[in-house]
């Protein structure tokens, strides 16, 4: 039996200061049934998106406004000091 493996970002959800959260699932067809797995990641305002799905692209292009970069990058600061 041939194993086949799909992954997808399946949930996207903007956190506490704009911080983008991602999950990707992978689904894999195995001799048993299906077996599935998952990876999170964030996205912070100000980081570079350009290398994720169009899907996160999008949302982080609407959640990253410049107001919102400038106030993670102040509570950032903040709690450094």
């Amino acid at each position: 039996m041939s194993s086949q493996k799909f992954s997808e970002v399946d949930q996207i959800d903007v956190a506490a200061l704009g911080v983008v959260q991602v999950r990707c699932k992978t689904t894999e067809q195995v001799e048993d049934g299906v077996k599935s797995s998952f990876h999170r990641h964030t996205i912070a305002p100000g980081c570079d998106y350009s290398s994720e799905c169009e899907k996160v692209r999008a949302v982080c292009a609407a959640a990253h406004t410049a107001d919102v970069i400038e106030s993670f990058h102040a509570a950032v600061a903040a709690q450094g000091a």
